[in-house]
């Protein structure tokens, strides 16, 4: 119990029936009340200046969360900066966005950016990390930095999106910084290609006067064998990592190689990754051989996979891929939408991966579609979609839902729901439909 100073005895006699000498509301029960105002930034500083044992439950919630872009990054520096900063502690999530519109704002974000980087590593509470936009390597004088090399050992979630690095090794480099990982997100993380992939017109006009052959051949290059001087043990917490789409920037020079690169370096841990939740969005033709390799390394840990394929056929999935060794799956999430709907109209690439599943564990199946990718099925193609649903790997599951993308008219769940008479005789079939100009592919 804690009590209160005794008030000015002005107060006293302009108050003489308050309660003046008993004690205060335990800690605990003001830990909840300010609780309740999680979201009240207002409130939770003003409850912040009552004394100082409200001071941690509010920060908690006020510093749980900052966004650190190229407006506010001065503003940031200059109060960590301050001698009477106290806040830093509290921080757990931290969002960088260097989202500029004028090169100035791109120099301000990285002359900033080494001296905040080295009061951020070192936080004890820090659990998330969030970079978008961020690129080593887009300017000659923004090269790579000192601050990628910093360890943010508290760090449990990683998120990358529109992030590009000098070359694939410091992108792993970058990687290994984070020892501690339990949830990995990587939404088009690249590398740049060699400047001399890309010359300017003064030189290549000069080599064919010169008769120089100035011909270069990109895929060649991107498809080079990795050598990784980065290897690592393994994340030993890491329980999902999700490589997702994101909407790619204007940037010319990219080394797509990167993801690939990335597949071949996880896949080859000792031990073995223990990932329970896997997401490889839009696999590429170039990218089968590692994808392939990474299930291999990690199937038997995986509980929940959500795959999609781009620009790839059946035939080349059927080569590389095989999920027969994830043996304890209990979802499988198939997307075909847009793009990754390129040569699957007749479903072959989910017949494919339902009759490579072996897991007596399934619970769940899940399809992402667009509309016109069912309503181009023949009454064969059907049959054949009933048959692998029939298989014994699935008698257990417990839920079929169809995730469903039309442009114009919402389509009819009857139509599809007669298609499958013996899953819709078990009550095991859901649908969503949604449009396609209110979702993001």
């Amino acid at each position: 119990m804690h009590s209160r100073r005794k008030p000015h005895a002005t107060l006293r006699k302009a108050y003489p029936h308050f309660a003046w000498d008993t004690p205060a509301l335990p800690l605990e029960l003001c830990d909840m009340i300010i609780d309740f105002n999680h979201t009240a930034r207002k409130t939770l500083a003003r409850c912040s200046l009552v004394c100082r044992a409200w001071i941690p439950a509010s920060r908690y919630h006020m510093w749980t969360s900052i966004r650190l872009t190229p407006t506010n990054i001065d503003t940031f520096l200059s109060l960590i900066s301050s001698d009477q900063s106290t806040f830093l502690p509290y921080l757990q999530n931290v969002e960088v966005e260097n989202a500029f519109k004028k090169i100035k704002h791109y120099h301000n974000f990285w002359n900033g950016w080494d001296i905040i980087a080295s009061y951020l590593h070192d936080l004890p509470r820090l659990r998330s990390f969030t970079l978008s936009k961020v690129s080593w390597g887009l300017l000659d004088d923004m090269k790579w930095s000192s601050s990628v090399l910093y360890t943010f050992a508290s760090v449990t979630k990683l998120s990358l999106s529109n992030v590009s690095f000098h070359d694939t090794p410091q992108l792993l480099a970058f990687l290994c910084n984070f020892p501690h990982l339990r949830h990995l997100t990587v939404a088009i993380c690249f590398a740049f290609i060699d400047e001399g992939l890309f010359q300017d017109e003064e030189d290549a006009m000069s080599d064919s006067l010169l008769g120089h052959d100035t011909s270069v051949d990109v895929e060649d290059h991107v498809t080079s064998p990795l050598v990784v001087p980065y290897p690592l043990s393994g994340w030993p917490s890491l329980h999902s990592c999700h490589f997702t789409q994101g909407q790619l920037f204007d940037v010319f020079g990219l080394h797509v190689a990167s993801r690939q690169e990335m597949f071949a370096w996880m896949a080859s841990f000792t031990p073995a990754l223990c990932i329970r939740d896997l997401s490889l969005y839009s696999i590429t033709t170039h990218e089968l051989e590692s994808c392939g390799i990474l299930l291999a390394s990690v199937g038997k840990t995986i509980k929940k996979l959500t795959i999609s394929f781009l620009h790839t056929f059946y035939l080349e999935i059927a080569r590389h891929v095989n999920i027969s060794g994830l043996s304890s799956l209990t979802t499988l999430h198939v997307r075909q939408i847009g793009l990754e709907a390129c040569d699957c109209t007749k479903l072959s690439t989910i017949f494919l991966l339902l009759s490579q599943i072996r897991s007596t564990k399934m619970k769940s199946l899940i399809f992402t579609l667009s509309v016109d990718v069912l309503e181009g099925l023949q009454d064969a193609n059907w049959a054949t979609f009933q048959r692998c649903l029939a298989l014994p790997h699935f008698a257990e599951v417990e839920e079929i839902t169809f995730n469903m993308h039309y442009a114009t008219a919402s389509p009819s769940e009857e139509y599809f729901r007669c298609k499958l008479p013996e899953s819709h005789r078990r009550g095991i079939l859901r649908f969503n439909f949604l449009h396609s100009q209110q979702t993001n592919y």
